[in-house]
């Protein structure tokens, strides 16, 4: 059973890392650990990241406690779960010390971050959605390790789903579980949709599927985090009942004279380009092709449509979405994708803060007038909240894409290398 709390501090960054890593209480430091930072050299590291982006008042670290029922766990398995634990929710972007302490009867780890990416120079933002969601993750991992969780009622039940539904990545994430769905036949193929999307997907016995994607250590438990409809066995339903497009069939089984063939035609093909987007379709007219060609030629070659082609041009909207945002904010290359990402979503967490507070306010105002005030600011708020939640999955989609390309390439690039030296090796014998 893992109990967590998190602190925020304002002071004395070299105070708290020191009291974590006392040797005493660490078994002379055998179990302290950091995270894109070394042990020994944390405090100066996380001050110079601050000073590099000029960021040095307001909270200066937070402060994690997790601890455990020492019959349970291990020493070493403990900080093995705490760093498990602190890299699953701040170990892409920033730096942090993991020290597990022996010295009472509960085996406990000090997680200590600071709030300053070091990636990005934003500041961590936390509220109700992102505690209730620390909470949630201790308990996600306590279950895969088949370890007791607190059965209390929470104090802020749902505040964690309200942060998956804010959350771009964990949206992102369910949004390409259920295209893969919609594109599969099968179980597996549904897994290997996934996998050709980037993410690797396992299974636990006490979580059900849990999802991770390239080069980076966020973790997603579906059946947890987007309910019922997303366990394996619901998965398959889905897949094996999904309702298709109906076309129009003629009544005339089989004696069909032309003229009734051409009208049967031409009514599918109605059916068929309504499906499509309309801004495909002009594309098409000014191009002067069928819309719906049976083939693409390319040069001397003939490239027949496939299914997953078809599926693709639905979504035409997102990648002229994104070819736009590229073009807007002179993005070329995927470090600059990158950089803007990350203050598109340090925007994101200042835009929610604002909105939390207006809510407290309204919630506290008797004025009618102010109230109704409070209520357009809030709405204001929503609206950029909302596009800037879809930048962000746009940028996410166009930096995973582009790392899948690049990895293909590179596949590519060593096959033809292959190739090339069995040539040379025929050539010499």
């Amino acid at each position: 059973m893992a109990v967590t709390k998190f602190l925020s501090r304002k002071t004395r960054l070299d105070t708290i890392i020191k009291y974590i890593m006392n040797g005493e209480k660490t078994e002379k430091m055998m179990y302290v650990s950091g995270v894109n930072c070394r042990p020994d050299t944390a405090i100066s590291e996380m001050q110079d990241t601050k000073k590099r982006f000029d960021k040095e008042d307001g909270i200066i670290s937070y402060h994690l406690i997790q601890s455990f029922d020492g019959k349970e766990v291990s020493p070493k398995k403990c900080h093995e779960l705490g760093v498990q634990y602190a890299k699953e929710l701040f170990g892409d972007d920033f730096q942090f010390v993991v020290a597990t302490h022996l010295n009472t009867d509960n085996v406990h780890n000090h997680i200590v971050i600071n709030s300053v990416s070091f990636k990005s120079g934003n500041k961590f933002y936390s509220n109700r959605e992102t505690k209730d969601f620390i909470r949630i993750t201790s308990d996600f991992i306590c279950r895969e390790n088949k370890l007791s969780i607190i059965k209390t009622l929470w104090k802020n039940k749902g505040y964690y789903k309200l942060y998956v539904k804010n959350n771009p990545y964990m949206q992102l994430v369910k949004k390409d579980i259920d295209d893969a769905i919609a594109i599969s036949y099968s179980y597996k193929d549904f897994v290997y949709n996934l996998e050709e999307k980037g993410y690797y997907v396992s299974e636990n016995e006490n979580t059900g599927l849990i999802i991770t994607r390239d080069n980076s250590y966020k973790i997603v438990r579906p059946r947890e985090l987007f309910g019922n409809n997303y366990t394996k066995e619901r998965i398959k339903y889905r897949i094996e009942n999904k309702t298709y497009n109906k076309i129009y069939i003629p009544k005339k089984k089989y004696k069909m004279s032309i003229e009734e063939y051409n009208k049967f035609k031409h009514k599918q093909r109605a059916q068929q380009l309504r499906e499509l987007p309309a801004l495909y379709i002009l594309i098409c007219l000014l191009l002067k092709i069928d819309p719906l060609p049976q083939k693409i030629e390319f040069k001397d070659y003939k490239i027949p449509i496939t299914k997953e082609m078809k599926i693709s041009l639905k979504y035409l909207d997102s990648l002229s979405q994104q070819t736009i945002l590229l073009a807007e904010n002179k993005i070329n290359n995927l470090e600059e994708l990158k950089s803007y990402r990350y203050n598109l979503e340090e925007n994101l967490r200042i835009l929610k803060g604002k909105r939390e507070n207006l809510w407290r306010k309204r919630k506290k105002e008797t004025n009618p007038e102010i109230k109704e005030k409070h209520t357009h600011e809030i709405d204001n708020l929503k609206a950029l909240i909302k596009k800037a939640n879809k930048d962000i999955i746009n940028c996410y989609e166009i930096e995973n894409r582009t790392i899948l390309l690049r990895n293909q390439l590179e596949l590519e690039k060593s096959k033809e290398f292959v190739k090339n030296k069995k040539k040379d090796k025929s050539r010499v014998r």
